[in-house]
């Protein structure tokens, strides 16, 4: 699971950016092209990894931040504000809360050692 999770996100991350790319020079309809972009953008990023020194920190950054905002606290608040009007009960907002506390945790834990990684390389 830890080798196939960056790949996936990679290829979401990476598909709107080819297709971007592809209807700006209107390559829509060529395969090749396609093949072409895609490969281009892959080599790119490669470089950038291979020649910032703390690349690896950065998405370490990135992750730790947006990754639990986005996965763990965001549909937690979002659920909160749903059913909000119908009422929840207390051991669900405990649950809640609990989870939110920790996502918080997590996120700023992994943000400073993060943080802190990327300054050590200076």
């Amino acid at each position: 699971m830890t080798l196939i999770n960056p790949l996936a996100k990679y290829a979401l991350l990476v598909a709107p950016i080819t297709s971007a790319i592809e209807e700006r020079f209107l390559l829509v309809g060529s395969g090749p092209a396609r093949v072409a972009v895609s490969t281009t953008v892959l080599v790119s990023t490669v470089a950038v990894a291979s020649v910032v020194p703390f690349f690896g920190y950065l998405m370490s950054f990135i992750g730790s931040f947006l990754s639990v905002m986005g996965t763990v606290m965001f549909p937690c608040l979002c659920y909160l504000k749903i059913y909000k009007a119908q009422g929840i009960r207390r051991i669900e907002v405990a649950a809640i809360l609990g989870i939110l506390l920790l996502g918080a945790f997590v996120a700023v834990t992994g943000t400073y050692t993060s943080l802190m990684n990327i300054i050590g390389t200076f």
